[in-house]
């Protein structure tokens, strides 16, 4: 699928006000250039939430959330980039191109057919009592089953009436697929349908259950039994796993903001969970959890919980969760891990304790620092003295992974009490190793290069304010230069020369996805010291000494290629020009 050309994108962003959008859903006040608010994203009473003009930018001094008016769109609305692109093109009163890749006519199709086979299967499990007998005996009632829309794949190859016309749709959309001989057949059958829907309510792909013991006609059961037990839509271009969880909408649907999110395993589990008031549980769909299902989840509310089995493989999961979660971690975020008596599930638990008890296990989840040092704890002998030094030893990645200071400091804490160590030591060692990983590049010319440190100055004040970018001469010079960060310079003095009246959110969101965004984005919300005019001076002064190296650079590469070989007409040229400015 083609993607949103980005020349659409600069073009929405330059047509948009970022101030405009925010005050029409936050109240926001005047502070000088800026206007402020307490952040909608976490409760804080003194706000600290910042929304530039200039920059089209706004940024959370208390949680961190920074982005421009698709990433504020995208956090406050919850919606996916595709979706929010979309409010914001209708906003901006503009059409997507046609090779966006379907956020108009091209998926329309595909969210045709699927809303037509989900309508199609609840229709047929009326028509079916074998289906509702199986979901009686699991306690499922009339009204969850409507609500979460579930239904039944019937028998056959054929169960799933199209048009020809939509045959494609069908196919694309994983509702159909393509046997040996050419054909198609329905990718489900004789199966209990679970629709899977996005956070706006469309329906996008579909879990199957297999319903035991039903009909055997055709032989199409006896070949059914021996597939797996739930059978998911294969990924399409409406359905990744990885990006979307089953029940997300069903839970925003009963509260806008999450009292917090239960992550559970299977499809029952959520509806049974909901069935009994628990209306904030969420499953992955096959795969283990994602870096996208913490976002996602964290947008909707500040406290997470895995609910695993409690026996091996249930602490296997509960570690790769934990890996995720701590990238994940914020101060203000909670995360913990609640684990079941062996051989329950959400499902069964409920139904036999109830909705009050089930509740309380998930009150009395282990938080994620106390599941990381248990974790740490396995791995090492804290009675001796080695193992004390392992035990800060292993702690170091996992502290590095995390952007929460407070919660790292805490767990520092907690180390220094279980190592008898002090608190500044263990936080010495660990900073210790931290400072030689991210020590600036030297040269060999001297200790820290100056460049690296102007280049960033020249960045920082560009980013303020594009138009400079008019003023520099001999980018080509520069982008010869080998230093760190040279290219993304080069790349915003490009970008500006020919846009000198847009903003640093326009050029940054050509960078969505990639490191480089989450750099700029560090980099935008450093504070500028002195107005206007200082900034001026300091980016001239910055560029002057950065095109001052690289023409020296420059030059030194050609005499080096020259004491090796005959330089061209061209070479020597440039070499005569070069030295003619002095290096």
């Amino acid at each position: 699928m083609a993607r949103i050309p980005q020349h659409f994108l600069d073009d929405l962003l330059g047509r948009l006000d970022i101030v405009e959008l925010i005050e029409s859903r936050v109240e926001l006040k005047r502070q000088g250039r800026e206007y402020t608010a307490c952040c909608p994203f976490h409760n804080e009473k003194t706000p600290s939430f910042t929304v530039s003009p200039n920059k089209q930018f706004y940024h959370c001094f208390g949680c961190g959330v920074h982005g421009n008016a698709i990433d504020f769109v995208m956090e406050y609305d919850r919606l996916d980039f595709r979706d929010a692109i979309e409010e914001l093109a209708k906003k901006a009163g503009v059409q997507i191109p046609e090779e966006a890749g379907g956020v108009g006519e091209d998926r329309r199709p595909l969210y045709d057919a699927l809303e037509q086979a989900a309508s199609h299967y609840e229709r047929c499990l009326r028509d079916a009592p074998a289906a509702i007998s199986y979901l009686k005996e699991r306690g499922v009632s009339g009204e969850i089953a409507r609500r979460f829309r579930i239904g039944y794949a019937e028998s056959g190859y054929e169960n799933l009436p199209h048009t020809p016309a939509a045959l494609k749709a069908h196919i694309e959309a994983g509702l159909l697929a393509r046997n040996d001989r050419g054909g198609s057949y329905a990718r489900f059958r004789d199966r209990i349908m679970f629709p899977i829907r996005d956070t706006r309510g469309r329906v996008i792909a579909f879990g199957g259950r297999i319903l035991p013991g039903g009909s055997s006609e055709s032989g199409d059961q006896k070949a059914a039994q021996k597939s797996a037990k739930y059978l998911n839509s294969p990924e399409t271009p409406l359905f990744q796993k990885r990006h979307h969880l089953y029940g997300l909408y069903e839970a925003r649907q009963a509260s806008k903001r999450l009292p917090r999110a239960l992550v559970v395993e299977g499809y029952m589990d959520v509806v049974m969970l909901a069935q009994h008031g628990i209306d904030y549980a969420v499953a992955t769909l096959g795969t283990a959890t994602t870096p996208e299902h913490l976002d996602w989840l964290f947008r909707n509310t500040d406290q997470v919980i895995f609910c695993f089995d409690g026996d091996a493989a249930g602490r296997r999961a509960a570690d790769k969760a934990m890996q995720q979660s701590l990238a994940a971690m914020r101060d203000g975020r909670e995360i913990g891990f609640l684990f079941l008596p062996e051989g329950e599930d959400p499902d069964s638990l409920v139904q036999s304790e109830g909705a009050q008890a089930f509740s309380q296990r998930i009150d009395q989840a282990q938080p994620l620092s106390d599941f990381l040092m248990e974790q740490l704890l396995a791995q090492t002998d804290i009675g001796s003295l080695d193992g004390k030094a392992r035990l800060v030893e292993l702690a170091r990645d996992p502290l590095a992974a995390l952007d929460a200071p407070a919660f790292r400091q805490l767990f520092i804490q907690g180390i220094a009490e279980r190592t008898g160590m002090g608190v500044n030591a263990v936080g010495d060692l660990l900073a210790g190793r931290q400072r030689e990983v991210k020590t600036p590049r030297r040269s060999a010319e001297g200790p820290l290069d100056e460049g690296v440190s102007r280049l960033r100055s020249a960045l920082r004040s560009l980013l303020e304010y594009p138009a400079l970018a008019t003023e520099v001469q001999g980018v080509e010079v520069l982008q010869k230069l080998e230093m760190r960060g040279m290219p993304i310079l080069v790349a915003a003095l490009d970008f500006f020369a020919v846009n000198p009246e847009t903003n640093a959110a326009a050029f940054i969101e050509k960078y969505r996805g990639e490191p480089t965004e989450q750099a700029l984005h560090r980099l935008l919300t450093t504070p500028l010291i002195g107005d206007e005019a200082s900034q001026q001076a300091v980016f001239r002064d910055a560029i002057a000494l950065l095109l001052k190296k690289a023409r020296k650079q420059r030059i030194d590469d050609l005499l080096q290629s020259g004491a090796e070989r005959e330089l061209d007409e061209a070479e020597k040229a440039e070499l005569t020009e070069l030295l003619s400015r002095g290096s």
